[in-house]
């Protein structure tokens, strides 16, 4: 009987660039491009997310959660290590303009009738991203950041440090004990 995760042997036939050890991806996930997706080690992706990548490669760290529903959408988006990212979030390296003076991606509708807004998306170690949050081109999210549900991202947010609403504000500090907890951790793992 198989189960709701990809076996070893089929993990290798997605075409991943590159996976380590302790992946589990769900057999309801979609995954577009996945010759420029790599995917670190102790990684769960669950149902229904969407992954696509282009020719710039869509890196996932160790340690990482994509809850249900989650899309990673575009190319060059790079995500740290200990990061959780809840159900329904959705990020985006590219995005269409919607002030009416262009027309939406769509198939059939040629490249100079479109506006497209390109930009990379890094987020580092130890981020939480809450439930419905959407992340928008070009922001950068530094380590130890929590980002709380239902957010907008449209700009970088700063290392230890929580962020939410629409647009996503700095409300107060995050405390670091993760980084002790993570060495603990690593220390644990490799006796």
């Amino acid at each position: 009987m198989k189960t709701s995760f990809y076996e070893k042997d089929e993990l290798r036939q997605l075409g991943l660039h590159s996976y380590g050890e302790n992946v589990l991806i769900s057999r309801l996930c979609s995954i577009y491009g996945a010759e420029n997706i790599s995917i670190g080690s102790n990684v769960r992706i669950d149902d229904f997310c969407v992954i696509t990548s282009g020719p710039q490669k869509t890196i996932i760290g160790n340690y990482v959660h994509l809850g249900p529903q989650t899309t990673l959408m575009g190319e060059d988006i790079r995500i740290g290590n200990f990061v959780g990212i809840s159900t329904k979030v959705s990020i985006f390296s590219i995005n269409d303009d919607f002030s009416g003076n262009s027309l939406s991606i769509c198939i059939g509708v040629p490249d100079n009738l479109r506006k497209v807004r390109r930009g990379k998306i890094r987020i580092g170690n130890h981020v939480q991203i809450g439930a419905n949050t959407v992340i928008l081109p070009d922001v950068f999210i530094s380590n130890v950041v929590s980002i709380g549900a239902i957010s907008l991202v449209t700009q970088n947010c700063d290392s230890y440090s929580i962020y939410a609403g629409i647009p996503a504000k700095r409300i107060k500090e995050k405390f670091s004990k993760c980084l002790s907890l993570e060495k603990q951790l690593l220390e644990k793992v490799s006796e």
